[in-house]
């Protein structure tokens, strides 16, 4: 068992302690240390306040230290480096909050990463992808037409259930946000009676949502009223993988209330993605945070592989009809 010490006992360190014990981590925590003197001493969640930053090199020895979590907020590292640093000398494992997060996650942690960080990795991810953007947009072209086939094969099915369950029409437009903020129209089977936004404000669909017809229901389920949106990328208006496009409502809404939004817009959208595969949908603000703290872990992990890992889940995804 490793002994591990977190530094910073803000949030952020105690939300890396709970998550270090909701997912059995095998380290042991021998403490926090933080800058605030009244906390020193004190008990949080079972662990103890060692000290602060002239404790650091002292409780690493005294409890044989093996690695060193960093949980403190933008730029408050500085106070702190000339120790870290000495303890770096000796051996020990440094990271921050936000990577033991993301490993045991698969998630970026949006709340209580330093935004400045975050921005970086997003935007040297972003730059080194674009390196091979004719090889993406090749493999995207490859599937399109594979996806094409089974359009045209399910269409007559769908079109003839869609007409009979609910009358016309079979297929629905709506604006979706893309990649850099540029909107375009999104196409899907119509899934929601032709009344669903009578009143013209846009609404997220909610479970049970009795907007959704029968036939619809099913649709979603298998997530095949999605199926259309390989129009969209044989377009190069979204690709196979990434973040599912949104509405720009909706949009609008969240950039003002979730962290970091905006980032989630320099890859392009896709007919399906990393939040797809591990959440459902996000019809809150709350579900669109965690939705995003996928896809931000998609943009700066994104690869081949990665993608093809994504349409492996996706299509075990469907076939256990765990769409909604």
């Amino acid at each position: 068992t490793r002994h591990l010490l977190i530094v910073g006992a803000s949030a952020a360190g105690r939300a890396t302690l709970d998550l270090i014990r909701q997912r059995g981590v095998r380290v042991s925590v021998v403490g926090f240390l933080d800058g605030d003197r009244t906390l020193w001493g004190t008990a949080l969640d079972g662990v103890q306040v060692i000290g602060g930053v002239d404790q650091l090199t002292r409780a690493v020895d005294r409890c044989h230290v093996s690695e060193i979590v960093v949980t403190l907020g933008d730029g408050a590292e500085r106070a702190w480096l000339a120790q870290l640093a000495l303890c770096l000398e000796r051996g020990i494992a440094i990271r921050r909050g936000s990577d033991v997060y993301e490993e045991l996650l698969h998630r970026v942690p949006v709340v209580h990463a330093d935004s400045s960080h975050l921005l970086l990795s997003v935007s040297t991810a972003a730059r080194q992808r674009a390196v091979s953007r004719v090889g993406a947009r090749a493999l995207d072209l490859v599937g399109a037409i594979v996806g094409l086939l089974a359009l045209a094969a399910l269409t007559p099915l769908v079109a003839v259930a869609i007409w009979l369950d609910s009358g016309r029409p079979v297929f629905f437009r709506q604006r979706r946000v893309g990649c850099g903020g540029a909107t375009f129209e999104l196409i899907k089977f119509r899934t929601m009676t032709q009344e669903a936004e009578a009143d013209g404000v846009p609404r997220w669909a909610g479970r049970r949502d009795p907007r959704v017809t029968a036939v619809g229901r099913v649709l979603r389920k298998a997530r095949l009223d999605e199926l259309p949106n390989i129009l969209n990328v044989i377009r190069g208006e979204m690709a196979l993988v990434g973040p599912r496009p949104e509405r720009p409502a909706f949009v609008d809404r969240l950039e003002r209330d979730v962290p970091l939004y905006h980032a989630r817009h320099v890859v392009p959208p896709g007919l399906t993605g990393w939040a797809q595969v591990n959440c459902p949908y996000g019809d809150s603000v709350e579900g669109a945070l965690t939705k995003l703290e996928y896809d931000l872990y998609y943009v700066t992990h994104r690869s081949v592989y990665f993608d093809l890992w994504i349409l492996i889940r996706t299509i075990e995804t469907v076939l256990a009809l765990r769409g909604r």
